[in-house]
C-alpha cells in the first residue's frame, strides 16, 4: 500500500515532460531522507531493501522518465554495495537501457561491470548464470552494432564475449567466434568496397572495377538495388542481365525469368564460397524457385527442376525465407540477451511453486537427442532462452500443476501436436484437457512455436496466490521456464 501511494504521489506531482529539476525535487521529497538514513548505517541490508523498493516503483514510473532514471541510478548505487544487491543493480540498469536510449550504452557498461563482479564474488550458485548473461549481453550489443553496419565496433564486442566465453568454456563459444569472424570479414569488405568506389571515381570507364563492385553488392551486401547503379559500366553481359533481374521484385518476374535468376543465384552460392554467402545466394534462389512453383505453368520438367533445387536448399539450410539473411546453422547463433528478457530475468519473472526438477535450457542442433525419453532437446527457440531453465517433464503425467508465490511473468510451453486428442484410452484426463481457446480465455498469450511445432510458448502476467493445472494431451506435460537460479 505504501508503494502504491508513492506511485500515486508521482502521478500527482510530476507531469509527463517535466524538467530534470522538477524530477529531482520530487525524488528528494520522496526518498531524500530514506537515502540519508540508510547511508548513515553500516548495515548493507537496508541499502539492498531500499534499492529493491526503488526498482519496484521505477518499473511503474515510465510516464515520468526523468524520475524513473533517478530511481534506477540510485537503486544501482545502493545495490552495488553488497553482493545481495547485485540483482537489483543489474535490473535497474536494464530498465534504464530499455527505457532511455541516450543512457543505454552507459547502463549496459554498468551491467557488464556488475555482472563481472557477480560472476567472481556473487553467490556460488549464481556465478555461472551471471557469466552467461554477461556473454550474451556483449553478443547482443555486437548484434545491434552489426545491424547498424558498425562492423569494427561489433567485432570489439564479440571479442569481449569471446574472451569470457573461452574462460567460461561456454557452449556458445563456436557461435560467438563465428560472429566475431563475420564482423571482421564484413569490416574488411566495407573497406574493400570503399577502395573500389574510389578507384572507379578516378576512372569512370573501368569496367572490371565496376563489375567487382556489382558482385560485392550482390553477394556480400545482398543489395541488388545498389548493384544496379553500376550496370551502365559493366561489359559482362551475363552479369548485367542477371543483375537487372535481381533488382526487380519477384512479382515482376515471369516463370522463365524466375527460373533463370534462381539458377544464377544457385550457381553463385555453390562452394567454395563461404557458408554465409552460400546461404544468402541460396535464400534468394529459393525465393525465385518458390515464385516459379506458385505460377500456373505447365512446364513439368522445369517444375521438377525447381522442386529439386528447393529440396537441396532445404537439406542444406532448413526452411529459409526470402526475408531471412542469416545462415540456419547446426549450431544456433549466440542466444543474445533480448532487451525485454534480461531485466525480467532478474526482476519481473514470477516465483513459482511446482513439484518438478529444473534443468538449464541448452540449444542444440535439430534431431540431437536429449538423452532422456520425456525431456525435449531444444533446437528451435527464440534468442535469450539459454539464460532460462525449464521443468523436466515426468513420464505419462500429462498435467502440470503450479502455484504463483510472487507475482510476475510466467512462460509456459504446452504440447500442441495432436492437441487434445481424445482418441486414446479413456479416463478422467479427457475432462482435464484445455483447448487453445480456453487457455486464451484464461489470459495465456501465444508467443511462438518451439521445436518446430511440437510446443507452443505462452506468456501470462500472474498474481501471487494463483494456481493452475494445465493439460493439453494425455501423456505429454506442459513445461515452465524461469531464469536460471530462480524458482
Amino acid at each position: 500500500m505504501l508503494r502504491l501511494s508513492i506511485v500515486l504521489t508521482i502521478v500527482l506531482l510530476v507531469t509527463p515532460g517535466a524538467s530534470g529539476d522538477d524530477a529531482a525535487k520530487v525524488f528528494e521529497t520522496l526518498y531524500g531522507s530514506k537515502i540519508r538514513q540508510v547511508s548513515a548505517t553500516g548495515d548493507r541490508a537496508d541499502d539492498v531493501a531500499l534499492a529493491m523498493e526503488l526498482l519496484e516503483v521505477a518499473g511503474k514510473s515510465g510516464s515520468t522518465p526523468g524520475l524513473q532514471a533517478l530511481m534506477c541510478d540510485t537503486a544501482y548505487d545502493l545495490g552495488i554495495k553488497h553482493p545481495d544487491g547485485y540483482t537489483a543493480a543489474i535490473a535497474a540498469m536494464q530498465l534504464v537501457a530499455e527505457s532511455h536510449e541516450t543512457k543505454r550504452s552507459e547502463a549496459r557498461e554498468k551491467m557488464i561491470d556488475i555482472l563481472s563482479r557477480k560472476s567472481r564474488i556473487g553467490k556460488p550458485e549464481e556465478r555461472d548464470a551471471a557469466s552467461d548473461v554477461m556473454i550474451n549481453l556483449l553478443a547482443t550489443i555486437g548484434d545491434e552494432l552489426m545491424e547498424k553496419k558498425e562492423y569494427l565496433e561489433a567485432a570489439r564486442e564479440y571479442r569481449r564475449a569471446l574472451i569470457l566465453g573461452q574462460q567460461r568454456k561456454t557452449d556458445s563459444l563456436d557461435a560467438i567466434k563465428e560472429k566475431f569472424d563475420r564482423a571482421n570479414a564484413r569490416d574488411r569488405t566495407e573497406k574493400k568496397l570503399a577502395l573500389l568506389t574510389e578507384k572507379l571515381q578516378g576512372d569512370a570507364n573501368d569496367s572490371a572495377t565496376a563489375e567487382e563492385i556489382v558482385k560485392l553488392q550482390l553477394m556480400e551486401f545482398d543489395d541488388p538495388t545498389a548493384a544496379s547503379q553500376y550496370l551502365d559500366r559493366v561489359k559482362d553481359e551475363n552479369l548485367k542481365i542477371h543483375a537487372q533481374l535481381a533488382a526487380k521484385s519477384l512479382a515482376e518476374l515471369d516463370g522463365d525469368a524466375s527460373m533463370k535468376l534462381g539458377e544464377w543465384y544457385f550457381s553463385l552460392g555453390r562452394p567454395p564460397t563461404t557458408t554465409e554467402v552460400q546461404h544468402r545466394m541460396w535464400r534468394r534462389a529459393n525465393g525465385c524457385f518458390q515464385h516459379f512453383l506458385s505460377l500456373p505453368t505447365g512446364e513439368e520438367l522445369k517444375r521438377t527442376q525447381a522442386d529439386i533445387r528447393v529440396a537441396e536448399i532445404k537439406k542444406t539450410f532448413g526452411d529459409i525465407t526470402s526475408g531471412d539473411t542469416r545462415p540456419s546453422q547446426a549450431t544456433q547463433p549466440t542466444p543474445a540477451v533480448p532487451p525485454k528478457t534480461t531485466a525480467r530475468a532478474f526482476s519481473s519473472f514470477a516465483s513459482i511453486k511446482v513439484d518438478a526438477t529444473w534443468a538449464p535450457v541448452k540449444v542444440v542442433s535439430k534431431d540431437t537427442p536429449s538423452g532422456e525419453k520425456w525431456v525435449p532437446a531444444w533446437f528451435d527457440v527464440p534468442k535469450g532462452m539459454e539464460e532460462l531453465q525449464f521443468t523436466k517433464p515426468k513420464a505419462y503425467q500429462g498435467s502440470l500443476a503450479f502455484t504463483i508465490e510472487k507475482a510476475g511473468k510466467v512462460l509456459l510451453a504446452v504440447p500442441q501436436q495432436d492437441w487434445g486428442n481424445r482418441s486414446l484410452s479413456g479416463g478422467p484426463w479427457k475432462d482435464e484437457v484445455q483447448s487453445r481457446e480456453q487457455l486464451k480465455s484464461m489470459g495465456w498469450n501465444e508467443v511462438q512455436s518451439l521445436n518446430g511445432d511440437r510446443y507452443l510458448l505462452l506468456q501470462r502476467d500472474c498474481k501471487a496466490g494463483e494456481t493452475f493445472t494445465i493439460r493439453t494431451k494425455k501423456y505429454d506435460m506442459p513445461i515452465l521456464f524461469i531464469p536460471r537460479g530462480g524458482g
